[in-house]
């Protein structure tokens, strides 16, 4: 709880264009700012994304 909490001092911005700016963001910025993505989730994408970067 104490993250989501930081993550919305630290956004300051409304929630609907602080979901835009976090789809927007890389992967490793959304870990960062702990958004509803549970931590399966967030690793999966990162692994996606590292697979994306590899498979170029």
């Amino acid at each position: 709880m104490k993250d989501k909490t930081k993550a919305k001092t630290k956004l300051n911005v409304k929630p609907s264009r602080r979901s835009r700016l976090l789809e927007s963001c890389h992967v490793g910025v959304v870990a960062r700012v702990n958004t509803g993505v549970s931590r399966q989730n967030r690793r999966k994408l990162q692994l996606e994304e590292k697979w994306k970067d590899e498979t170029k």
